[in-house]
């Protein structure tokens, strides 16, 4: 296997090798957190989650004109803005790098999602990471490849940054790339000097864009599943226990407990993203307590599992 750090002979050592060390022949199955953006210490990637929060913005914006101003929301889920991001090296391709539009984003199938969101018609939705919570059809590979497409610019001028202090050699893309621009709020192109090596099985010249390895993850801070089990599941029990349901036992002191299997088995307190929208729609401060407290505690764990603590003894 070729990777990115042997081909330009970097150090890993080096404090400012804190990147992915691309594999040149296939994609990691990594994926871009936009909440651990949003968390991190680097000034690139703070304003690229802060132009990720100006589209979303501008999206729910769009949403509402939605009847009488279709063009809009449109130009903003432009398909040929959201293909798949070449050079990275993450995502789930078998054979090869992305970049072919295999698995482009579909675009019109996300905003029928937003459009028919209670969560969204509440206002309640503010952040990208959050439609992993209530829209069918986007996982990890799939908000990633969005995160990647819209703060596009914030990882090229990470990655230049980088090449300038590691003296990795750059050149102008022959061809333009697609970013959004946070100052005016719409999509624009350009080249822009990059590193270029030979990806894939075909070995075809490509240009690459660092990513730092804080904000990759197997497993993202956000999930319905997780949001379900953690948010939704203790307000579900607390309803259940007043209703006196029949799925409450009580235990030898008198306390009650509810059976979730049981719980579960009922529509109303099962998870799927169609539920949890309607639920954050009902309860409004449960995306804040998901933030600050489920999405608080992942990302910790993560990044612990990335930096583990030396024993000093």
């Amino acid at each position: 296997m070729n990777f990115l750090y042997s081909s330009y002979r970097l150090d890993y050592k080096n404090p400012e090798c804190n990147f992915l060390n691309i594999n040149l022949d296939e994609d990691t199955r990594l994926f871009v957190d936009a909440y651990a953006m949003s968390r991190s210490s680097n000034q690139y990637m703070l304003s690229g989650h802060k132009t990720l929060r100006i589209f979303m913005s501008e999206t729910l914006l769009g949403l509402k004109d939605y009847i009488q101003d279709q063009a809009s929301i449109n130009s903003l889920w432009e398909p040929k803005c959201f293909a798949e991001p070449k050079g990275t090296g993450i995502g789930l391709a078998k054979n090869g790098h992305k970049g072919r539009g295999s698995h482009d984003v579909k675009c019109q199938q996300i905003i029928t999602a937003l459009r028919h969101s209670k969560a969204v018609e509440t206002g309640d939705l503010e952040d990208l990471e959050e439609l992993l919570l209530v829209v069918e059809g986007i996982g990890s590979d799939t908000i990633s490849d969005i995160t990647i497409n819209i703060a596009k610019k914030h990882f090229i001028e990470y990655t230049q940054e980088k090449c300038r202090k590691l003296n990795i050699p750059m050149v102008v893309t022959k061809e333009k790339i697609r970013y959004f621009c946070s100052v005016d709020k719409k999509w624009k192109s350009d080249t822009f000097e990059l590193p270029h090596l030979d990806v894939g099985v075909n070995k075809t010249s490509s240009y690459l864009i660092f990513i730092p390895n804080e904000i990759l993850e197997k497993n993202m801070a956000y999930g319905c599943n997780y949001f379900y089990t953690n948010i939704a599941t203790p307000i579900y029990v607390d309803q259940v226990l007043r209703a006196g349901s029949s799925f409450i036992y009580s235990l030898k002191d008198g306390s009650k407990r509810v059976n979730k299997r049981e719980m579960r088995k009922e529509d109303k307190y099962k998870g799927g993203k169609k539920r949890m929208d309607g639920f954050i729609s009902d309860n409004p401060k449960s995306l804040k307590e998901y933030r600050e407290s489920v999405a608080d505690k992942r990302y910790k764990r993560n990044q612990d599992k990335k930096n583990p603590k030396k024993d000093d003894s």
